[in-house]
C-alpha cells in the first residue's frame, strides 16, 4: 500500500492522546516521520520478548494483544480498534516486549516513527516534541495502571478486581482512603529520618468544576495525579485521600525533602494551562499544602495524617496557595 498524505497522517495522530499539545509544526515533523501500511489479518506485528520503539495507531481494522502462560492457552490483554494506538512506553527505551501483537482483521496501520529513523534521534533533534510527548506519556501511564491486571488468568482477575474495588480511586489509579486505613501501620516507618505525610487540595477546583461539569473537573483531577505521581521516589505512595484532597507519604523524608516535593508538585500544577478544558478560557489551578511529620509531630501515625490534613486547612484559610510544615 502506498503510504498516505502528510495531512492524512496528521489527522491520525490528532485522535491520539499521545500527541495531543503539538502544535501545527511538530505535527508535521511526527507525520513525516510516520509510515501507514496495509497489514493482512493474522500479522504479526511484533512478539513477546522481542526488542522494538514503534508506536502503532489503529486506523482501520483490528489488532489482538496476547500474552503466553506456560502450559496454559494464551492470554487475551488487550483489543485496539480504530483510533486507538499502543507501544507508546516503548518508544523511551529498546526494551523487550512483554506481549504479542497480531492482526484479527485486515487492518491500515499508523508506525511511529517508520523505518529507517531512531526514535532516539528524533527527540535529540526537537527536543519541544520530546518534552510535550514525555508529559503525554505520563498520562497514558496513569491510564495503563487502572487497567495492568486485567485478563490475567479468571481467579487472579477476580482477586485483582477485587483489590483494586476495595483500595484503589477508579478515577486516578491512585490507592484510595480505604487502601491507607488498612496499611498506614505498615506504610509508616519510625526508622531513619522517619516520613512526612503531605496533604494537597486545589484551591480553585470548585470554581472550574461548577462553571464546566464534573467531566472538566475529573480531567483536572487526572492530571493532578499524574503530576503527583510524578515527583515520587521509590517507596513513595500517594493516594486520592477524599473528593479533591489527595496525600504522600515520603518515607526517609526530612524536612528540606518534603518541601522540595511539595513546592516541585505546586510548580507542575500551577504551569498547566487548562484552556483546552476550560472551554478555551485561560485558567491555571493553585494548590494548598499540608505536612505533618511521623514521628516528631505525632507518634501516632492517624495522629500525623490529622496534623498534615489540618494544616493544609489552615493553608487554605490564609488564602490558598500556600505551603505550611510547621
Amino acid at each position: 500500500m502506498k503510504d498516505i498524505s502528510t495531512q492524512e497522517k496528521i489527522g491520525i495522530l490528532q485522535c491520539v492522546d499521545f500527541f495531543a499539545r503539538l502544535n501545527r509544526e511538530e505535527l508535521e515533523i511526527a507525520a513525516m516521520s510516520s509510515e501507514v501500511a496495509r497489514i493482512p489479518r493474522g500479522t504479526v506485528l511484533f512478539r513477546e520478548s522481542e526488542q522494538s520503539m514503534e508506536l502503532y495507531i489503529v486506523r482501520d481494522g483490528e489488532v489482538l494483544i496476547t500474552k503466553h502462560k506456560d502450559c496454559e492457552e494464551d492470554i487475551d490483554l488487550a483489543q485496539y480498534l480504530p483510533v486507538e494506538c499502543f507501544g507508546e512506553l516503548d518508544l523511551f527505551g529498546a526494551r523487550a516486549r512483554d506481549a504479542t501483537a497480531v492482526t484479527v482483521k485486515d487492518s491500515s496501520i499508523l508506525i511511529f516513527p517508520k523505518r529507517g529513523i531512531d526514535f532516539p534521534d528524533l527527540l535529540q533533534a526537537y527536543p519541544r516534541v520530546s518534552a510535550v510527548l514525555l508529559r503525554n506519556l505520563l498520562s497514558t501511564v496513569s491510564d495503563r495502571v487502572r487497567n495492568i491486571h486485567r485478563h490475567i488468568g479468571e481467579r487472579s482477575m477476580w482477586v485483582e478486581g477485587l483489590r483494586r474495588v476495595l483500595n484503589v480511586d477508579r478515577l486516578t489509579g491512585l490507592y484510595n482512603k480505604n487502601y491507607l486505613m488498612e496499611q498506614l501501620q505498615g506504610l509508616l516507618r519510625p526508622d531513619g529520618e522517619g516520613a512526612c505525610i503531605l496533604m494537597i487540595k486545589p484551591d480553585n477546583f470548585k470554581t472550574l468544576n461548577d462553571r464546566y461539569g464534573h467531566a472538566a473537573g475529573d480531567k483536572v483531577l487526572v492530571l493532578i495525579a499524574i503530576f503527583i505521581q510524578s515527583v515520587l521516589r521509590e517507596g513513595d505512595i500517594a493516594l486520592r485521600y477524599w473528593g479533591d484532597e489527595f496525600m504522600i507519604i515520603l518515607n526517609r523524608a526530612g524536612r528540606d525533602t518534603a518541601v522540595a516535593a511539595a513546592r516541585e508538585i505546586a510548580r507542575a500544577i500551577r504551569d498547566v494551562d487548562l484552556s483546552r478544558i476550560a472551554t478555551g478560557k485561560k485558567m491555571t489551578l493553585s494548590v494548598s499544602m499540608g505536612g505533618g511529620f511521623y514521628p516528631s509531630d505525632s507518634s501516632d501515625r492517624f495522629g500525623a495524617v490529622t496534623v498534615a490534613h489540618d494544616r493544609m486547612m489552615r493553608a487554605r484559610e490564609r488564602g490558598g496557595n500556600v505551603l505550611i510544615m510547621k
